[in-house]
């Protein structure tokens, strides 16, 4: 049978890009075994699959992470165009001030792109669990207030852990039939204080 569309697939904490190459791997292999494809069609969907289809996040700067995932991309025969360097929490993303022209330009890119309505099928990653943003702390406050589990269940909150506030960033760039897979910190799925988090995943997944 004929795909009637290219699903798009987004690691916004992407690492060196295993994830993505693991999707990479896996989209061309069902083209490839489709035998009902004829050439031409074939190759506009694998070019597809390889510009289009696969992005990728990562905010680390020593040593830039990112670039590295484009290298690895690349090298599995995708476009690598797709891979930005920025935080992924900040809605919308934002350059900073140490940022390249050139990565300045990128990130333009990708807030231009989220901007237009830009949705997702699938995210597939795995957060980091460590890093937490705190109110007190003026450019992470940014951050956080624009966050609805900051203050979901009508508390506050003072801090939250990445990890809890990536859920809440892929819901925002997940179509509505969007899957999310993801790795989900022990503490979260059981820990006394994460009681209003696991409300959040019932109540968006």
């Amino acid at each position: 049978a004929q795909p009637k569309h290219i699903e798009t697939v987004v690691d916004a904490c992407c690492g060196t890009g295993g994830f993505l190459i693991e999707a990479l791997t896996e989209m061309r292999r069902q083209v490839w075994d489709n035998q009902s494809l004829e050439r031409p069609k074939r190759d506009q969907l694998l070019e597809e699959i390889a510009n289009r289809a696969i992005f990728g996040i990562d905010a680390g700067r020593e040593p830039m992470v990112a670039r590295i995932a484009r290298i690895n991309m690349y090298l599995h025969g995708d476009g690598g165009s797709r891979i930005y360097m920025t935080d992924a929490l900040r809605k919308p993303p934002e350059p900073s001030g140490a940022d390249s022209t050139e990565v300045k330009g990128e990130v333009k890119e990708l807030a231009d792109l989220l901007a237009n309505g830009f949705l997702f099928d699938v995210v597939l990653t795995n957060p980091p669990f460590s890093m937490d943003y705190k109110m007190g702390v003026p450019e992470e406050r940014t951050v956080l207030e624009h966050y609805a589990l900051a203050s979901y269940g009508g508390k506050k909150a003072q801090s939250l852990r990445s990890s809890v506030m990536f859920l809440e960033r892929y819901w925002d760039l997940l179509r509505p039939s969007g899957r999310l897979l993801t790795v989900i910190d022990d503490s979260v799925l059981g820990g006394k204080n994460f009681r209003l988090v696991r409300s959040y995943i019932r109540e968006h997944f």
